[in-house]
């Protein structure tokens, strides 16, 4: 099916929805199926293709928020899920890791509500979220489940988020929403960043066991996280194909911020990466360093991974060898 038709076909099927009056945002990822999209998200783009379709899906969200109705002992839930669906989601276009951090937050916002409040989530309401009661929350996080207070902040941050959404689109809580949004952010302390010396790097690079295919795999890595300076995320998700050797060596990775960089590589680091992808053998699409299985490590798992040789080269160096 050819992009216009395929266009075409979304609209139409999104318009007579509206007109049978089906909810649309249950059968939205049958759609996202039929289209192939990946991402949901990207079927959501459709709800605003046209000013017919604009129209039919800003009162489809204006009844499911509550703003045609006063009722809130039910417009905290509908609030909560066009926060993520409309607002992140869909005006945002935030990462699935900020969508997954807001998650968590509320996630464990809603379990705390149902044991202190008696409360199952879809019986909360907004008043039941008042300062309070959030002030109390965040100290469980730090208290109870050992959150360090940036943590805390990160949880503050969704909850802020989330209040600002609701001054908007429920303007009957304006006080509340004033109220949550003037709870400051803790103080902490700031510690300088640690860093190695290029001793210690070359202890560090030294001590992968080069017999073996996992070691060569790990020394790859561990001279490309020295040079490039890569966060640990950007690292696990490169591909084969983010690796060019030739005819300028760089990597490439998509980072924070949904940034692309290309870093260059210095000429040790493409010997080590050539002789390491020609051993890997993998498509371009394949984890440049994958583990056991094949697959991308996850995070946890890198970490683990990573901390391996550092007992080796702590042993090399305390006990004076030269490497």
């Amino acid at each position: 099916m050819c992009q216009p038709d395929r266009h075409g076909m979304a609209v139409n099927t999104l318009l007579r929805w509206y007109r049978d009056g089906v909810d649309v945002e249950r059968h939205l990822p049958e759609l996202s199926t039929y289209l192939g999209h990946v991402h949901i998200i990207d079927t959501y783009w459709y709800l605003t293709a046209t000013p017919e379709l604009l129209q039919h899906s800003a009162a489809s969200r204006a009844i499911r928020a509550g703003d045609s109705s006063m009722n809130t002992a039910s417009n905290f839930p509908a609030l909560l899920e066009t926060f993520f669906i409309d607002r992140l989601m869909r005006q945002r276009r935030v990462s699935h890791h900020t969508v997954a951090s807001y998650r968590d937050t509320f996630r464990l916002l809603l379990q705390y509500a149902q044991r202190h409040l008696d409360k199952a989530p879809s019986t909360l309401t907004l008043p039941d979220l008042d300062t309070p009661f959030l002030g109390a929350f965040l100290d469980h996080l730090e208290q109870e489940r050992d959150n360090s207070a940036r943590s805390r902040n990160v949880r503050l941050a969704a909850i802020h988020s989330f209040f600002r959404y609701v001054a908007l689109y429920a303007p009957e809580h304006s006080a509340l929403a004033q109220r949550v949004l003037a709870m400051p952010s803790k103080r902490y302390l700031r510690r300088p960043i640690a860093f190695l010396t290029s001793v210690e790097v070359v202890a560090l690079l030294a001590a992968p066991d080069l017999n073996t295919s996992s070691g060569r795999r790990d020394r790859a890595l561990l001279l490309l996280a020295v040079q490039t300076g890569l966060r640990a995320s950007e690292l696990v998700g490169l591909r084969c194909e983010d690796i060019v050797l030739a005819p300028t060596g760089y990597v490439q990775c998509h980072g924070k911020g949904r940034k692309v960089r290309n870093t260059p590589l210095r000429k040790d680091t493409i010997a080590v990466l050539r002789s390491w992808l020609a051993e890997r053998q993998g498509k371009p699409a394949d984890p440049a360093f994958p583990a056991a299985t094949g697959t991308c490590w996850r995070r946890r798992e890198s970490a683990h991974r990573w901390r391996r040789p550092c007992p080796q080269a702590a042993a090399a160096l305390f006990a004076g060898t030269s490497v």
